[in-house]
């Protein structure tokens, strides 16, 4: 089922294979489909128009799709739609670099069918779960509750990962492989900084609030020889409340 006001950006240089694609994406979907024959006017339409998902070929002139979500990652667009990337034959190399970018998944474009299309919009839609317009705000007060000190790096980066995984849940699949090079490539910085960081302001909260209320919140996922939880215990712990609507309050849950 295709939400209201679903809107989807195709971006190719073959004019044929764009015009299919759109016909059949606007036949499945009924959905408002913008094109784009080129990257740069490719990564400006995201921004205007912020689509849920985009489609874009691997090659293309101007700026070839690793381009447009560097572009992206470095901009920080309102919206940041689902990407599929769009591969022939022979192109998996780039189109990983492409996942590591970001992209939501990669496709050949001789598998695109409709029936494919359909299944591709399908997951495309499960995945992205749009985050309610005070999320960012709440777990400020949330994390500032907890005692974490609002200057610490690990502050932002915490709140960066919660936000992406509530966002995106397959982040929260693999830390090492997905959500820390996702923070790290958006505040330019390293895996390992973003580890540290969030591992130190983690500790610090630790240091600043009664154990009681950590244990209260965290008492099924605390180590008791460390007493505290590990960085993808605090971060999932956190997404899962807001998720819900809890908040680190006395007595709530």
């Amino acid at each position: 089922m295709i939400k209201p006001q679903f809107t989807l950006l195709l971006c190719d240089d073959d004019a044929h294979e764009l015009a299919q694609l759109r016909h059949d994406l606007r036949l499945i979907t009924g959905a408002t489909v913008y094109s784009a024959a080129n990257g740069i006017d490719a990564a400006l339409a995201i921004t205007r128009h912020q689509p849920d998902i985009a489609f874009i070929d691997l090659v293309l002139p101007g700026m070839d799709a690793l381009g447009i979500m560097r572009y992206l990652s470095d901009t920080h667009p309102p919206h940041m739609p689902r990407i599929i990337i769009m591969i022939e034959p022979g192109q998996q190399a780039a189109a990983r670099q492409a996942m590591t970018l970001g992209a939501c998944m990669v496709v050949e474009k001789r598998e695109l069918t409709r029936e494919r299309l359909s299944a591709i919009l399908r997951r495309a839609q499960t995945a992205q779960q749009p985050l309610p317009p005070d999320a960012e705000a709440r777990l400020h007060k949330l994390l500032l509750e907890l005692g974490m000190p609002r200057h610490l790096d690990g502050f932002n980066y915490i709140t960066q990962a919660v936000l992406m995984a509530l966002s995106e849940p397959y982040l929260l699949d693999n830390f090492s492989k997905y959500l820390y090079p996702a923070v790290a490539r958006r505040y330019n910085t390293t895996t390992g900084c973003v580890e540290r960081s969030i591992r130190h302001a983690i500790e610090a909260a630790w240091a600043h609030i009664a154990l009681d209320v950590l244990q209260r919140e965290f008492g099924n996922t605390i180590d008791s020889d460390r007493g505290k939880p590990t960085n993808a215990e605090f971060i999932a712990r956190i997404a899962d409340k807001l998720r819900h609507g809890g908040e680190y309050l006395p007595g709530g849950d």
